[in-house]
Order: C-alpha cells, then sequence, then structure tokens
C-alpha cells in the first residue's frame, strides 16, 4: 500500500472513531472481519484506527481546526471496547 494512501485511510478511520458512532462503525467491519476472509486483514486494520481515534485525538484534527468546532468529541465507550477484545480473541 502506498504510504501516503495509508495515512489517508489512517487519518479518515480515526476521525470516524474521534467524532462518529463508534458502535456502528466497529459493528460493519466486524461484520466484515467474521464473514470475509478476502477482507479480514482490512477489516482489523480499520477497526484498529477506528478505535485509536477514540482513545486519542487524530493528528489531522490539530491540522484542521475548524473542525474541532464544528463536531462534537465522543467519548470511548471503554465497555464496548472492551467487548469487542474480547470477541477477537474468541
Amino acid at each position: 500500500m502506498n504510504r501516503d494512501i495509508e495515512t489517508e485511510i489512517i487519518q479518515v478511520c480515526q476521525l470516524l472513531g474521534h467524532y462518529g458512532d463508534i458502535s456502528v462503525l466497529v459493528d460493519y467491519f466486524l461484520e466484515l472481519f467474521t464473514q470475509s476472509s478476502v477482507y479480514r486483514k482490512q477489516a482489523a486494520f480499520c477497526i484498529n484506527e477506528i478505535i485509536a481515534g477514540t482513545v486519542r485525538p487524530p493528528a489531522v484534527v490539530s491540522e484542521h481546526t475548524q473542525l474541532k468546532h464544528c463536531l462534537p468529541s465522543a467519548s470511548p465507550d471503554m465497555d464496548y471496547i472492551l467487548r469487542l477484545s474480547q470477541s477477537f480473541r474468541s
């Protein structure tokens, strides 16, 4: 994967994790992870970056300060993250 593309995908996933509905996002990628061996690696990558966006502000937010004022910050749902990690281990 081209490093520039990878960086942009990481930023998008982290922004989605920071401002989006984590349960909807992760459930979608978890479904891909469990149903398709073809997309398992990509789904795990996206889940990882979405979760990373919930626990720390994405780097792109500091570059685009107007995003900070437009969108509310979502607090991470640690119970959901723990359940997710348990589903990966099973």
